[in-house]
């Protein structure tokens, strides 16, 4: 409450007399973001993250002692509403199988039932299946991931791996089904063979306020390391095909330049600087997403250049992988 660093500070509810006077903190124990939804005769409702799920609360005003009110352990629910009584609410959900539905539920006794099925678009498409998982930074911390694997995943058989990087740096990946991130289709691209990493590094929402605070003064720096790390993971496991590497954007694409400048973590592997057409075109994945096709696509410079970098790589034969990287461009970012 009236912190100046808020931005990476837990965000907390409080009370305050209609008449005025000093604001009483209530979810001082509550180690993430907390978002108001209502106030009814028996407390104060809000939701919150717990690492990559997201759940329903409620605190008593007079006792400050927080109650989880929605279940399983996993579930990423968002969007709550409550009814005037405070006896039922909606909510939606997704999962890895699953693309976000509408459910109702009683607030005592939570038991979801299902009004849509969004998911049965999907029944036809070949998609990966998302799973989180988890390993240990360059300094040893503790870092979780969004892996999505081809249906056919065979861990005996190596594949090409892409790294969909979130912006913020508050941001944070979930594991849910066609979880689309500035329409790079995760899903879609696991579906052809791919592996797909999404990293939920050091300063993500959902593992509270010190993790968040881990890149405080070290932006492009430790969470370099734990997309980095995260990658090393997935190699020891024999599952990367070394020469099928492709790091992705990070807030405004100022790591992907500074991974991409570590030769000798990526030397004699593909590495394609889309970054570079992105930046040259003075492009911002955050508010600006790369064009979708449809009924009155019309080519942009910008999809032009992808298209000419992705042809480029594959009409690029050359036995030296020295001579195949281009060579990066200056970050016109600062941060």
């Amino acid at each position: 409450m009236g912190n100046p660093a808020f931005f990476h500070c837990n965000r907390r509810l409080a009370v305050v007399s209609a008449e005025g006077g000093t604001p009483r903190s209530l979810t001082e124990e509550f180690d993430e973001d907390t978002h108001l939804i209502d106030w009814k005769s028996d407390g104060i409702y809000f939701w919150g993250f717990q690492k990559t799920s997201s759940h329903l609360f409620r605190i008593q005003p007079d006792k400050p002692q927080i109650t989880r009110l929605t279940s399983s352990d996993n579930l990423q629910a968002f969007g709550f509403s409550l009814t005037h009584d405070g006896r039922q609410m909606a909510f939606v959900t997704g999962s890895p199988s699953s693309l976000r539905e509408v459910f109702i539920s009683e607030v005592n006794g939570f038991s979801p039932r299902k009004l849509t099925d969004m998911t049965r678009q999907t029944r036809s498409l070949i998609l990966g299946k998302s799973e989180v998982i988890s390993w240990k930074s360059k300094d040893g911390t503790t870092i979780e991931g969004v892996l999505t694997k081809p249906a056919d995943f065979d861990p005996a058989k190596k594949r090409p791996l892409l790294c969909i990087i979130h912006g913020g740096p508050t941001g944070f990946d979930q594991p849910t089904l066609l979880a689309n991130r500035y329409d790079y289709p995760a899903d879609i691209w696991a579906g052809g063979g791919a592996l797909i990493l999404r990293v939920n590094y050091r300063g993500s929402t959902g593992y509270g306020e010190k993790f968040r605070q881990l890149n405080v003064g070290n932006l492009g720096v430790g969470d370099a390391w734990d997309v980095l790390s995260g990658v090393d993971h997935l190699i020891k496991l024999g599952w990367v095909d070394l020469h099928g590497l492709e790091p992705g954007r990070l807030y405004l694409g100022l790591p992907d330049h500074f991974i991409g400048s570590l030769r000798g973590h990526f030397r004699g592997r593909r590495h394609l600087q889309l970054g570079d057409v992105l930046l040259q075109h003075r492009h911002n994945p955050v508010h600006d997403p790369v064009p979708r096709q449809g009924p009155d696509y019309r080519p942009s410079g910008l999809s032009k250049d992808f298209a000419h970098v992705l042809h480029q790589e594959r009409e690029n034969t050359d036995a030296d992988p020295a001579r195949r990287i281009r060579q990066a461009r200056a970050d016109r970012q600062r941060l």
